[in-house]
C-alpha cells in the first residue's frame, strides 16, 4: 500500500523511471526477451544492467515483506542516476536490431520489476503526485 507514501520526492521519481522506460519500449510493439550482455557496447548498459540485477535480489526481501513504501524508495534511489546515465549517453533506437532490441529489453525489465509487483506509476497523472 502505498497510500502513506508523500506525493513528491521518491514516488515521483518512481513514477518517471515507470514513464520514461514505458514510453521507449512500448512503441517497439515487439515481444521483448533476456538481455544478452555480450550486446553491450556501452559502459552505462553494463552498469544499468549490474544495477537491476543487484536490485532485483537486494529488494527481494522488502518485496516479500510488502514493505512498498521502502521498495519505492529503494528503486527511486538505486535507478535514478544510472537511467539517467543511460540516457544520457546511449542511443536506444539503433540501426541494429539485435542491439537495439536488447536495449529496449533491459528497459523493460527494469519497468517490470516495479510495474508487476508494485503498481504502473505511470498510469498516475503528475498532478496527482504533486
Amino acid at each position: 500500500d502505498l497510500s502513506g507514501m508523500p506525493r513528491n520526492g521518491a514516488l515521483e521519481e518512481a513514477r518517471l523511471i515507470i514513464e520514461r522506460t514505458s514510453n521507449i519500449f512500448k512503441p517497439a510493439g515487439v515481444d521483448l526477451t533476456e538481455v544478452d550482455i555480450t550486446l553491450f557496447s556501452d559502459n552505462e548498459e553494463s552498469n544499468l544492467y549490474e544495477v537491476f540485477l543487484n536490485f532485483k535480489k537486494g529488494g527481494e526481501a522488502l518485496l516479500n515483506s510488502r514493505k512498498y513504501i521502502e521498495w519505492t524508495e529503494l528503486f527511486s534511489k538505486t535507478f535514478k542516476g544510472p537511467l539517467n546515465e543511460f540516457f544520457n549517453k546511449v542511443r536506444v533506437n539503433v540501426d541494429d536490431q539485435k542491439i537495439k532490441l536488447n536495449r529496449l529489453a533491459l528497459l523493460k525489465g527494469i519497468n517490470v520489476l516495479y510495474t508487476a509487483k508494485v503498481a504502473d506509476l505511470s498510469k498516475l497523472i503528475k498532478e496527482t503526485i504533486q
